[in-house]
């Protein structure tokens, strides 16, 4: 008995096969160029992505180290700077600083930083006396001023500071040290006209085995997402 399907043979099942061989090239062809096409897509998707994080993120200024600060104890600036013009609600400023500190006298000496905006204090670490040691140790900070309105800023920094160690290794960092965790706090500048922007740094005993230097500092905008 005939069954369900028709047998094929000779020329007509030559003419099947090319024409599936056929299809099959087809269907290849079409998966490259889709695959070639998801690629370019990828590719400016991409790039729109990073112009886009271009632009809402600039560098306003930075630096590297200054001359030591060294046997006073007067309050004394390691960067100096001003907040940009056109800031709007949302921006947020990123200020970053390294620098070290060194305690080679024969006695105690504290070590005080200071954040100021407009002139007042924004942010203060704790006077911490720093060990006697013929190595000086490495501190960082960052500090982040976001932009609720042009007469109210939040503010928060966050730092540590590494152990005596030589140059470009790296020390524990020393619990308790002036910055040592987070810090919060609030402003109040006009920041619709542009603003100094300090860390300054003030020793506890002037000494010329005692002294503190700025490293490299940089500060950075980040652009509201609605500006």
């Amino acid at each position: 008995m005939a069954g369900p399907f028709e047998v094929l043979e000779g020329d007509e099942l030559e003419e099947v096969l090319a024409s599936a061989d056929g299809a099959l090239e087809g269907l290849a062809e079409a998966m490259a160029t889709l695959e070639a096409s998801a690629g370019v897509v990828a590719v400016e998707t991409l790039t729109e992505d990073l112009a886009a994080l271009g632009a809402r993120t600039r560098l306003v200024g930075g630096g590297v180290g200054t001359s030591a600060v060294v046997n006073t104890v007067v309050e004394t600036d390691l960067v100096s700077t001003s907040t940009p013009l056109g800031l709007v609600a949302g921006d947020v400023l990123v200020l970053r600083v390294r620098g070290t500190v060194l305690n080679a006298s024969a006695g105690p000496v504290t070590f005080l930083p200071r954040v100021r905006l407009a002139g007042v204090a924004v942010v203060a670490g704790a006077a911490v006396a720093q060990p006697v040691n013929v190595l000086p140790s490495e501190w960082d900070l960052e500090v982040r001023i976001r932009v609720n309105t042009m007469l109210e800023q939040v503010i928060s920094a966050r730092g540590c500071q590494g152990a005596p160690a030589l140059p470009g290794a790296l020390g524990a960092t020393v619990p308790g040290g002036p910055f040592d965790g987070v810090a919060r706090s609030s402003g109040t500048a006009n920041l619709a006209t542009a603003k100094t922007l300090r860390v300054t740094v003030q020793m506890g005993t002037a000494s010329p085995a005692a002294s503190c230097a700025l490293t490299a500092w940089e500060l950075v905008l980040l652009r509201s997402p609605t500006s």
